[in-house]
C-alpha cells in the first residue's frame, strides 16, 4: 500500500494518507512531474492507461509520481 505527504497550502507537511483514498477525496498532496524535451523543444506525453483508477486514457506529462514519507 502507498502512501503520500498531505500538505496544507503553503506546501507544510499535515499528515500522511493512502495514495488512493487522497486522491479519491482530492486531498492536497505532494507529487512531482516530469517532462522530457528533445533537441526541437519537442515532449514526450504518454497516454495514461485505461485501467487507471483516475484520468484513465488522459495525455499527461512523461511521468509523474509522489515523494514517499520518511524516505530520502
Amino acid at each position: 500500500m502507498q502512501h503520500v505527504i498531505l500538505v496544507d497550502k503553503n506546501d507544510q507537511q499535515i499528515g500522511i494518507e493512502e495514495k488512493l483514498k487522497a486522491h479519491q477525496e482530492g486531498l492536497l498532496h505532494r507529487a512531482f512531474s516530469i517532462f522530457i524535451f528533445n533537441k526541437k523543444t519537442e515532449f514526450l506525453l504518454q497516454q495514461r492507461a485505461s485501467t487507471k483508477y483516475h484520468s484513465p486514457l488522459f495525455w499527461s506529462n512523461t511521468c509523474s509520481s509522489h515523494p514517499q514519507p520518511n524516505k530520502r
